[in-house]
């Protein structure tokens, strides 16, 4: 066969609809692969979130989940039924929304919800502005200084702990009675950091004890707790 009749009927197949037909299959048949391939992704990844969120919505339950850390055994036992229940609630989640007309839409709107949450708990300072840290730091350490009045009952001293203090500072202050000495005459902030889901600040106070006037530094850890910034720590950087 010469080479000029073999490109005829190459033409003439091309043309075909028989041809055309085949081609479109081929093409559709890749179209529904990609589809199904991506469907598959983003169900594995929404499952993957729906899992990681159930995790830290019991992990930071401080509630009913305190007591179980009197016993490691108890609560890596309790760990491992929380993550098999997470990913069956994940895994029947996803098989839920099999039924749904816009599937990987949902799935991918609840993914980047999660994903943003998850990012506001790990790097809450960072949605904040230098000055509003400041400002609400300087207010923390300012009630906290409170608690040193004497006149103040058992009740407004707790409830002036509670405001100022995250829970676990709070609970040892008040059990404790260490409360700051002196009254606060002044409060200087020095410098202010971030670091993932903390921020700490460091402030020169000056305060009056007995009839003297003493200037130490600090460095006060915060953190967010009950949807407000709370001092979760501090220590002096006096020499």
């Amino acid at each position: 066969m010469s080479d000029k009749n073999f490109i005829n009927i190459k033409q003439e197949l091309e043309q075909s609809s028989h041809f055309n037909e085949l081609t479109y299959t081929e093409k559709s048949k890749k179209g529904i692969l990609r589809k199904v391939y991506m469907r598959e992704v983003i169900s594995r990844i929404f499952v993957f979130f729906i899992s990681v969120f159930s995790i830290f919505l019991f992990l930071t339950n401080d509630n009913w989940l305190g007591f179980l850390y009197i016993n490691t055994f108890v609560f890596f036992v309790i760990l491992i039924l929380v993550v098999g229940c997470a990913i069956w609630l994940g895994i029947r989640l996803d098989y839920w929304m099999d039924r749904l007309r816009f599937q990987v839409w949902i799935q991918v709107f609840f993914s980047c919800l999660i994903i943003l949450f998850l990012t506001y708990q790990l790097f809450t300072p960072y949605f904040y502005s230098d000055q509003y840290l400041k400002q609400i730091g300087v207010e923390k350490i300012e009630s906290y200084y409170q608690l040193s009045d004497k006149k103040l009952s058992q009740e407004e001293r707790e409830q002036i702990a509670e405001n100022s203090l995250s829970k676990g500072l709070a609970f040892s202050v008040i059990l404790l009675e260490h409360y700051p000495m002196g009254e606060l005459k002044r409060l200087e902030v020095v410098d202010s950091r971030r670091n993932y889901y903390l921020y700490y600040l460091t402030v020169e106070v000056e305060k009056q004890i007995d009839s003297r006037i003493e200037k130490s530094i600090y460095r006060f850890e915060f953190n967010k707790e009950d949807g407000e910034f709370k001092i979760d720590g501090s220590v002096s950087l006096n020499e």
